[in-house]
């Protein structure tokens, strides 16, 4: 694997994601810092400089991928944010894209696709992700 040296924040209340997040994105040379939030999020967001990416799950205690894209968007615009769902279902993909996600993954998390999005991230221009029928083309 390609070493890569990015913060990533990674906001799930499951004891199991965080933990594969945690060695999928060590082992990709990432810096994972983890949050169980959404309030720790912009918590972390606030006192964590150069944070390059954010993986979410897509339901927590206190809201959603909705509620951590918004706030990533007003505190860090353009941070890409990569939505994670145990479930991986259609509508919430496609809506997570709409609504900006960088990406929708689902478990089991590997090395391989895990690196790919985060060098793909690392690659793309800072932008307000948004996904259409014209980008996907």
């Amino acid at each position: 694997m390609n070493p890569i040296t990015v913060k990533v924040l990674i906001i799930s209340t499951s004891r199991r994601t965080q933990e594969e997040l945690v060695d999928v994105l060590t082992a990709c040379g990432a810096t994972p810092i983890q949050c169980l939030s959404i309030a720790d999020l912009r918590l972390k967001l606030k006192e964590t400089e150069g944070c390059e990416v954010v993986f979410c799950e897509d339901t927590l205690p206190d809201g959603s991928y909705r509620d951590v894209l918004a706030s990533v968007k007003s505190l860090v615009p353009g941070v890409p944010v990569v939505v994670c769902s145990l479930l991986g279902e259609m509508p919430n993909y496609l809506e997570a894209m709409n609504l900006g996600a960088f990406d929708f993954i689902a478990p089991p998390y590997h090395p391989p696709e895990v690196e790919a999005i985060i060098n793909a991230t690392i690659g793309a221009p800072r932008r307000d992700w948004k996904w259409s029928a014209s980008t996907a083309a």
